[in-house]
């Protein structure tokens, strides 16, 4: 069945900085080019890591919070943003190693990444580890552009009719705003649950409405054998 893979939504034009790119300069690079992070690669255009304007706001915090140098950071967190105030290039200031995904890893993969390592953006590489591009979180957002009448061709055409092998008339099909809402009769309650699971995963697909009925199989009674006395 058809999913949107990364390279389908990544940028492929990716602004980027090298280890030893000064302070200033990566400051001039994220505003002309009005982003927020950038890749930062080494002489064989691997990804290193990634600075974020988060990264480089540390050395203006800094001038309220005061980080005194007698102070104790006990935290891995703490010790991370002390060495960032004091940062002169990309390889001093960018959080590594970087969190990357392939280009032909699929979105809810990318997402569920982004959201345990609590990051708005992942760099794309191939299998050497070199940029690709980039993805970031509105770029997960687009399958849910899709169209009423595209979500509706491929509920029949990918999951009734190729996945389960079922004549299209059995099953009424309608899309609303995204919701997809399935009526009808189908075999029986597995291909019921498959069908609506499987519609669940289309690509632009909000939620599933399942009122679907299946045909029970009625068993044959259980024969009854008596020992004769």
């Amino acid at each position: 069945m058809l999913t949107t893979r990364v390279h389908h939504v990544m940028t492929r034009n990716v602004v980027c900085v090298r280890e030893h790119t000064p302070y200033k300069e990566i400051v001039r690079t994220l505003l002309e080019h009005a982003v927020s992070a950038v890749p930062v690669l080494d002489a064989q255009h691997r990804v290193l890591g990634m600075v974020s304007e988060a990264d480089l706001m540390e050395k203006q915090a800094s001038l309220a919070d005061g980080y005194p140098e007698t102070r104790q950071l006990l935290s891995r967190r703490g010790r991370a943003a002390q060495a960032k105030v004091h940062a002169l290039n990309a390889a001093s200031l960018m959080t590594a190693p970087a969190i990357t995904v392939s280009s032909g890893d699929d979105l809810a993969h990318a997402a569920s990444l982004m959201r345990r390592r609590a990051v708005r953006r992942l760099a794309v590489v191939d299998a050497d580890g070199r940029l690709a591009g980039i993805v970031s979180r509105s770029d997960l957002l687009k399958p849910y552009l899709r169209s009423d009448d595209g979500i509706r061709a491929a509920v029949v055409q990918h999951v009734i009719v190729e996945e389960m092998c079922t004549d299209p008339r059995a099953v009424r099909v309608d899309v609303r705003d995204g919701v997809v809402t399935l009526s009808g009769e189908m075999e029986n309650e597995f291909v019921a649950r498959d069908t609506a699971h499987l519609v669940r995963e289309l690509d632009g697909v909000v939620e599933v409405v399942d009122h679907l009925r299946y045909r029970i199989e009625e068993r044959p009674a259980a024969r009854v054998f008596r020992t004769p006395a």
